[in-house]
């Protein structure tokens, strides 16, 4: 047995990489970095454990944990995630499913395209269009988008009277093959007002009548496939891209001849694209994010280790992998007692997303019926309550502590900002028997600054949780502290976190602090009114919202700060920003070349949680003193020197050229000749020292 007791954890975040061919095939909500659910198996197992996921999605931990020698079993109730990380990981012969690709294309190619033919407004040839541009409740497009062969160009038409005379045409047209028209229901009750349009009452209306036949026609062939593996690899492709031929999809101004699912609900923009289903079809088998691609990876990578068992409850013999669509609450009638080395799972975030009824349109068309009674959800269409979601979460991690050897680790991450879920997520495992250990924030691969500058209720990144199954009697005290005492706690986090950031900060950053606070004071389990609730309370007294600037002086939001910043005695004097700035630096002058993710990680480590720091902020600074190598490196700039003194050592940096210094001293320059470009710098007094700015 690995000796946990001894091994170094995982307190710090990580960066978190881009998702790899193999997780870009087919769309699921909430994925994880591969990367990082990679570095949790690796630390928290070794090759041969067995790792579970009682709430698969997409299926990274398991595919991971396959990729790292270890055996894996994935659950998940909903078909749609099981089928997803079938098909992820399954070996796949891409030459024959190349040849059935082609059979496809040859028999039916053609057909399609005819449904999207014009005429190039410039030369007049024949071209298929991409996409058309409707508006909402119009009964013809307002444009098309189309490639000339001829004129090698992206064009825009209005249509003329012959475009217009097709979609008559096509709108008379009966399609003869079958498509689906699944109400959008659960169960029997209607799907929840406002998560759908009130127009859309079935799959069949989610698409135009052009897309729904060659959609239909497609699938017709699909289903003609001889070979059971290429059939169901080439259902797959089909799933993977029939949302995308949906009137769901917005019209992007930056990409205009691609489109997206843009919202977590059944929900039609006024503008809308018509996408050529022939065109997505074929760029999911053959595209960037294609099949071939991602299947190519998946083979080298985890092929030879994707055995999965039948229904065998264990993972003997060769067999490395067990996929059970099976709710949460029966884990021990899947797994053996004591079975499992480590898991992570990433469970339903109350019912921010309904992954059930997302998750409808393909099952529509794979002809399978999600079981909607049994979605560990807050869904007031189906019943279900807080109260329900709580009693379900507790159900399932009771299993999970069946199943878990004693001395073993369960991570779970979340992302939520209603402290309501967030207690119950860390109640439903200590009720479980599990003691809780850690909270680590963990910051996205990528965050916009508007999502950055939301001033309330604002979740960016992720939690990661450390749990332990105790070999003992769980150690957790579960006797709770008033709302009084929990309100108290947060304003004191909240005002230690400003003041250890020593500057204006947005409210996520801030969130991220608390959390951890919270849990260390004992009073993370007691709240009853969410953070930003309570911190508003505050406004005027103790806190204010300062806008937020950009480079152009444009307001992009809004960040916490004092209200009185005098009055906080210990408010830290050197800004984050500036302890971010050294660190950066530091990383630049110990390596000769060093990559951006290697620069943000040792950020992480040195700032986590509430002092985790904005990664713009970081690549900023990169741009600043550093320069990119051709090989895609950042090496510090040659003009660039350190300053030193015998007092407090490295203390700045000193950028010098020809002319003298030219950008930033965090001493008075030593030198009087650089007299006049400090001159018209504006100088802050900082700790005894100028920094200029």
């Amino acid at each position: 047995m690995v000796k946990f007791a001894a091994m170094q954890h995982i307190d710090y975040p990580l960066v978190a990489r881009a998702h790899t061919p193999m997780y870009l095939m087919h769309k699921f909500w909430a994925r994880k970095p591969h990367n990082v659910v990679a570095a949790y198996i690796r630390r928290y197992s070794k090759p041969g454990d067995v790792v579970l996921d009682p709430f698969c999605g997409s299926g990274v931990t398991a595919i991971e944990a396959l990729r790292l020698g270890r055996k894996a079993i994935a659950v998940d109730l909903n078909p749609a995630a099981t089928w997803v990380t079938r098909f992820t990981g399954q070996p796949a012969e891409i030459d024959s499913y190349i040849d059935s690709f082609r059979q496809i294309e040859h028999s039916i190619k053609v057909r399609i395209l005819n449904l999207y033919m014009t005429r190039c407004k410039r030369c007049h040839s024949k071209v298929t269009f991409h996409a058309a541009i409707w508006r909402k409740e119009e009964s013809s497009p307002r444009a098309l988008r189309y490639f000339c062969p001829v004129c090698k160009r992206r064009m825009r038409k209005v249509p003329d009277q012959s475009d217009l005379r097709l979609t008559r045409r096509i709108e008379r047209a009966t399609i003869r093959n079958w498509y689906p028209d699944t109400p959008l229901r659960y169960n029997g009750a209607e799907f929840k007002e406002g998560t759908h349009d009130p127009n859309i009452e079935r799959v069949d209306q989610l698409f135009t009548k052009r897309n729904l036949l060659a959609l239909a026609a497609l699938y017709q062939r699909i289903n003609d496939i001889e070979d059971e593996s290429n059939r169901g690899l080439m259902l797959f492709t089909f799933t993977s891209m029939v949302h995308l031929a949906s009137i769901m999809t917005p019209v992007r101004p930056t990409r205009p001849f691609s489109s997206f699912w843009a919202v977590h609900r059944y929900w039609v923009p006024p503008t809308f694209m018509e996408q050529n289903v022939w065109n997505l079809f074929d760029g999911a088998v053959t595209g960037k994010r294609g099949v071939v691609e991602g299947k190519t990876e998946s083979n080298t990578e985890i092929g030879p280790y994707f055995i999965e068992t039948g229904r065998s409850p264990s993972l003997k013999k060769k067999a490395r992998i067990k996929i059970a669509t099976s709710d949460a609450f029966r884990l021990s009638e899947i797994v053996p007692k004591n079975f499992v080395d480590y898991i992570f799972t990433d469970p339903p975030y109350g019912g921010s997303v309904q992954y059930f009824e997302l998750s409808t349109l393909w099952l529509s068309w794979l002809k399978v019926e999600p079981d909607f009674k049994g979605e560990v959800t807050i869904n007031e269409q189906q019943g279900k309550d807080f109260d329900y979601y709580h009693r379900m979460l507790t159900a399932a991690f009771r299993q999970c502590h069946t199943v878990l050897k004693p001395g073993r680790y369960l991570t779970v991450t979340f992302h939520n900002t209603s402290i309501q879920v967030w207690n119950s997520i860390i109640r439903a495992v200590v009720l479980a028997g599990f003691d809780l250990e850690k909270i680590i924030y963990q910051p996205p691969a990528r965050a916009s600054a508007k999502s950055l500058l939301q001033p309330y209720g604002s979740a960016v990144g992720d939690y990661y949780i450390r749990f332990i199954k105790p070999k003992g009697t769980s150690a957790f005290a579960t006797q709770e502290s008033s709302e009084e005492v929990y309100q108290r706690v947060l304003i004191r986090a909240a005002t230690k976190i400003l003041a250890e950031r020593g500057e204006p900060t947005p409210y996520t950053f801030i969130l991220n602090g608390i959390i951890v606070e919270l849990k260390n004071f004992g009073a993370l389990l007691s709240g009853k009114m969410d953070p930003d609730a309570v911190m508003r309370k505050h406004i005027g007294n103790t806190f204010s919202l300062v806008d937020a600037i950009d480079e152009k002086g444009k307001k992009v939001g809004k960040k916490w700060w004092f209200k009185d910043p005098s009055s906080i005695a210990y408010l830290n004097r050197v800004p984050l920003g500036e302890r971010v700035e050294r660190a950066v630096l530091d990383v630049l002058r110990q390596k000769v070349k060093i990559l951006f993710d290697d620069v943000l990680q040792a950020v992480f480590i040195k700032f986590p949680n509430a002092l985790t720091p904005e990664t713009t902020s970081i690549r900023q600074t990169l741009q600043e003193y550093a320069r990119q190598t051709a090989d895609g490196y950042w090496a510090l700039k040659p003009i660039v020197r350190p300053v030193r003194d015998n007092t407090t050592g490295w203390c700045g940096l000193w950028q010098t050229s020809e002319s003298g210094c030219n950008l930033r001293c965090w001493q008075t320059c030593p030198d009087s000749v650089h007299a006049a470009p400090l001159s018209v710098h504006r100088l802050n007094k900082r700790n005894g020292f100028e920094r200029s700015t």
